[in-house]
């Protein structure tokens, strides 16, 4: 029958003219392909690869077995005659439905057996009404589910949903009564009346369906699920934003609705204008650079499961958070060790090559001493095991490198026996990319292999790539040659058991050849953006985790692709695209480059957790912005916890204000939390910044021993660094103005006097700096320590105690004391920048005492951070004020204060401020900011402070 309806539809496509495509018509089960050939299905046509089955029904999203590709000659569907449908290309009469007896229901045109009915006090779902957290349970047509992974109210109760899965039901006496959502009280929960269906529309309207939804917030939709032959509406979304650019002009709005987005999406060629730019906006969307692993584990060996894989990945994630790839030493990001490089990495002892690695112990400390160096030891049980007691066959392992200071290569281990504390590598480092190989001659200098990795010994490495190496939880090795994924789970848990996930994706979105598109509250996970010749490009509200990872795993020992700004168009003088208001966390590799651009601006970014394996040549920095950049605005971000050695890395005429930027160049050596390069002084300006809490330099203008060049025409004002090494301004024609800096480890700011070795300062002016110490270098005779150049109303702490002038440095309030001597007592007559100050002149130091504001950096969202006092302070006067960083109105938070964390209450504003009165002495008090958002209230996380005796 079946045979003949098909000739039947045939013969009559001949009758009416219908063109046959030479392609192959697909039938699921039958067709029988090879690569390379093209199939026609369902009005597309698809291109066969890597060997699809008769079952592998070709579709768009199948990317792996099949490639969208056009069709050899138009393929127009058959008319059909009365009394059948078109199913499948194919003319058949449509069968009738079965009827279901009383104890079934049809589904999906079958007839299924309806569970037995039971009492449950298992809480009805009701769609788009019932919230829940994880481990409660449901009950949905007959079936009860358990919450997993945070189901929001949309997220429906389904056997294939990673948000619930199937649990027996709860059962209840009958007598119990039951409350129903409506209020109503019934004995068991099968007797509660059903609402219908509710949905939301996109203007935050709710409606029975979506048909009923006014569609308009947004002019064309996009969806995971949606078709490309859709006309783009709310109830008919497009599949992809490339079609979606193509119906939108200037002006419009394209929404991206939620779930996600697998397959890269492209702007290309897509021009707007400043007044009417195209906004390409998220409402749950995601792109996701992963894919779900669903193939089935089994034990290798211990708690070490395995499965077979059909492609490559480079991350793996269980519950969205990250694995650890094996390594020895064990080091995890959840736990904060990866950032320790003693107790995570080993040493390489001083009589190693280049070449030779001869593994040791770590050190806490090493002096650097004429008569020999002078060691303190790690903690007892500290990263002790060496290298030839770990039993560890280490050939063919990946040595990550730190062999040459601000230089780290990824290599592979050439030769080792185990049981021997010495391997080799290869020295010549062609496979880490033309970079890191013009930059391995530098350890081939004598020179500098003695003084870097002998003399100041800071040679560290650790191990990856080897199935020998995972022996903890939470870490996975893959084979690549056998596409074996190996995993030990976390808490030795059952992988079947688990939502595993691995990167299979560098850039999810890419923006080229286009201008004037915003792009707003957009996720994006284990995939990275890039924006390529294009101008005036607008991220806002982003939120990107997990980007950038290096594909050590599949053996390119390269450093990672990261989010890119790339102007390689001549054309383009000014590129003016910007990052705000977005959050970035957990990269292998720098956090963003900007690489060509032109007035870029970042700003109010939160930015934590960057670069590490800081695989490069060290100049590009955890935020890399000097790769021919100029006038590039990086503004009130708060950047911590990052690997490289240069923290920030700044472009040329840049400004870098209003930023909180700590705990940088953790993995490295040298560097600076905010470091200038030579070329890059000339025009910038770092101004009202903190720095604070890194083993390296705060704020550093840079300069080369023995450089026929020096930086020269910056400006360093009002910062406040503390906890650094020091900070020094190498150059001439320099200005380093009321910048506060104490408590520093070597010295507080060198205004470097090294004629070979960076300028001399001949020139430069140094004024109304409230400083512990303030030099012309760490240390020397009396003549190399003195500040060259023109100097003035510094205040350091030969003339008096630094913290003494100041209400309360130790716990945040910078200000002067009332009365104090540094009060309208500083210089005006500038030369290289215009004083802002309150009074007859300015105060010495980085605020002025009579300023009713009092300026925080860093990034202002939604939650409260940067608190004032710092939180968990002592010391703390007994009238504070309390300062904080949020972005809201002062009529949406709320401050609570209190004795206890349980015992807060609301305080009021005076004069615009919160200002204490009449604590107590010795005493800890605790508060909390809350921001009113509508109706909702957010409550922030509780502080804490203890009051001076």
């Amino acid at each position: 029958m079946k045979n003949g309806m098909r000739l039947s539809a045939l013969l009559m496509m001949l009758a009416s003219g219908y063109a046959v495509s030479a392609d192959i018509e697909w039938i699921g089960g039958e067709t029988q392909v090879n690569n390379g050939d093209v199939v026609s299905y369902q009005g597309e046509c698809y291109q066969a690869q890597n060997s699809p089955g008769p079952w592998e029904t070709p579709s768009k999203q199948s990317t792996w077995f099949w490639s969208s590709v056009a069709c050899s000659s138009p393929i127009t569907p058959p008319i059909c005659p009365d009394g059948t449908e078109l199913i499948n290309n194919e003319c058949v009469a449509p069968p009738e439905p079965p009827i279901c007896t009383e104890n079934q229901r049809l589904v999906d045109g079958v007839c299924v057996d309806l569970p037995p009915t039971t009492d449950t006090n298992a809480q009805p779902w009701i769609e788009g009404k019932t919230p829940v957290v994880d481990g409660d349970i449901v009950l949905y047509l007959d079936t009860c589910y358990e919450a997993k992974n945070s189901p929001g109210i949309w997220e429906t109760p389904s056997n294939s949903s990673w948000f619930w899965q199937t649990v027996e039901c709860p059962t209840t006496s009958p007598e119990a009564p039951i409350t129903c959502p409506d209020g109503s009280v019934v004995n068991s929960v099968n007797e509660c009346p059903v609402s219908p269906p509710v949905v939301e529309c996109p203007d935050g309207s709710t409606v029975d369906s979506a048909e009923l939804c006014p569609d308009v917030t947004a002019n064309f939709y996009v969806s995971p699920t949606g078709n490309d032959s859709n006309n783009g509406s709310f109830i008919a979304p497009f599949l992809s934003l490339k079609k979606a650019l193509t119906q939108a002009s200037a002006g419009q709005t394209i929404e991206m609705l939620a779930g996600r987005y697998q397959q890269a999406q492209v702007v290309d060629k897509i021009n707007a204008t400043a007044s009417q730019p195209i906004i390409i906006r998220g409402n749950g969307a995601i792109f996701d650079g992963s894919v779900e692993i669903k193939q089935p584990w089994s034990i290798h060996s211990g708690q070490i499961y395995k499965t077979q894989l059909t492609q490559d990945i480079w991350q793996l994630f269980i519950d969205d958070q990250v694995v650890m790839p094996a390594r020895w030493p064990n080091a995890q990001i959840n736990d904060g060790s990866l950032w320790n490089m003693k107790a995570t990495w080993r040493h390489q002892a001083p009589q190693s090559q280049l070449g030779v690695m001869i593994d040791e112990r770590p050190y806490e400390s090493i002096a650097v001493k004429t008569a020999g160096n002078e060691y303190v030891h790690l903690p007892a049980g500290v990263n002790e095991q060496s290298l030839a007691d770990s039993g560890i066959d280490a050939t063919g392992a990946i040595a990550i490198l730190n062999i040459g200071s601000w230089l780290n290569w990824a290599q592979v281990v050439s030769e080792h026996t185990p049981g021997s504390n010495k391997f080799t590598y290869s020295s010549d480092f062609s496979g880490s990319g033309t970079a890191m190989k013009n930059a391995a001659s530098i350890l081939s200098n004598a020179s500098f292999w003695q003084n870097k990795s002998v003399k100041y010994e800071e040679g560290h490495y650790y191990l990856e790539g080897k199935l020998a190496l995972l022996d903890s939880p939470n870490e996975w090795f893959f084979d690549r040659n056998s596409k074996t994924l190996y995993l030990w789970a976390p808490d030795n848990q059952d992988p079947n058991q688990l939502v595993i996930r691995g990167k299979t994706q560098t850039y999810g979105l890419t923006v080229r050849n286009s201008s004037y598109i915003v792009v707003k509250d957009m996720d994006f996970f284990a995939t990275a953006f890039t924006v390529i010749n294009s101008h005036n490009i607008t991220f806002d509200d982003i939120d990107a985790t997990h980007y950038a990872y290096s594909q050590r795993m599949l053996g390119n020992l390269t450093r990672p692709d990261t989010i890119k700004f790339i102007n390689n168009n001549s054309a383009i003088t000014r590129t003016h695209n910007r990052i705000v208001n977005s959050y970035f966390a957990y990269t292998d590799g720098p956090a963003m480059e900007m690489i060509k651009e032109q007035g870029d601006v970042i700003d109010n970014n939160l930015i934590h957790d960057i670069d590490y394996s800081n695989l490069g040549t060290g100049g590009e920095g955890s935020i890399n912005m000097a790769q021919q950049s100029r006038d590039i605005t990086f503004s009130n971000n708060t950047f911590h916890t990052a690997g490289n050695s240069e923290g920030v890395r700044v472009g040329a005429e840049s400004k870098v204000t209003g930023n909180h930027v700590y705990n940088t160049s953790l993995l490295q050596h040298d560097g600076a939390a905010i470091n200038v390069g030579i070329d890059e002084q000339a025009g910038t300006e770092i101004a009202y910044n903190w720095v604070h809490s890194t083993p390296k330099a705060g704020i550093r203008f840079d300069g080369v021993e023995g450089a026929a060049k020096t930086g020269r025409d910056g400006v360093v004002h009002h910062n406040v660094i503390w906890d650094t090494n020091f900070s020094i301004i190498k150059g001439d024609y320099q200005g380093t103005y009321n910048n506060l800096a104490f408590n520093n480890q070597a010295v507080d700011l060198i205004i470097f006097n090294k004629e070979s070795a960076g300028g001399i300062n001949h020139n430069s002016e140094t004024m109304n700096n409230l400083v512990g110490s303030l030099v012309g270098r760490k240390s020397g005779t009396a003549e190399q320590l003195t500040v060259p150049g023109i100097t003035g109303s510094n205040l350091t702490a030969t003339s008096g105690d630094v913290l003494a002038h100041l209400e309360g440095a130790l716990w945040g309030d910078f200000r002067p004391i009332q009365n104090s001597p540094i009060v309208d007592t500083g210089l005006s007559n500038t030369r290289f920048t215009t004083l802002e100050y309150i009074g007859n002149a300015p105060d010495i130091g980085a605020y002025e005492r009579n300023d009713p504001r009092y300026w925080l950096p860093g990034h202002q969202g939604l939650k409260p951070s940067n608190p004032v006092p710092f939180n968990g302070s002592e010391g703390v006067s007994l009238n504070p004020y309390l300062r904080f960083n949020v972005q809201a109105l002062s009529s949406d938070v709320r401050v609570l204060f209190g004795a206890t964390p349980m015992s807060l209450t609301t305080v009021s504003v005076i004069d615009a401020a919160y200002r204490m009165n009449g604590l107590i002495g010795n005493t800890t008090y605790y508060w909390r900011v809350d921001t009113v958002q509508g109706e909702q209230t957010i409550e922030g996380p509780v502080w804490s402070f203890t009051t001076k005796p």
